[in-house]
């Protein structure tokens, strides 16, 4: 997974404050490696506790949380707009209900 890309409005925001984003891209890819470790681990905590849903992967989260947060980025002006992605985004977290 790639945190950052080089492209893009805001690759090319960053590199024109003078931040290399290939300057050490193993450094990178051990951060990136740290974060789904440790988003796993509180996945895994959270789905013994039937808190998310069983069928949630890592990858999965980080796409739902990159989705959400993009939308909200969009509509930052209307914080009803960000309250309901939100709210849609843990409510499809969820375990269902036991019939």
């Amino acid at each position: 997974m790639v945190l950052l890309q080089s492209g893009g409005r805001r690759g090319r925001e960053l590199a024109r404050r003078g931040v290399d984003l290939h300057a050490d891209e193993g450094a990178v890819a051990e951060a990136t490696r740290d974060l789904q470790q440790s988003i796993g681990e509180l996945l895994g905590r959270a789905q013994q506790a039937a808190r998310v849903r069983v069928d949630i992967d890592v990858r999965t989260l980080i796409a739902l949380i990159a989705g959400a947060a993009h939308a909200i980025g969009y509509v930052s002006q209307d914080s009803a707009v960000e309250s309901r992605v939100l709210a849609v985004t843990f409510d499809g977290l969820r375990p269902p209900l036991s019939p």
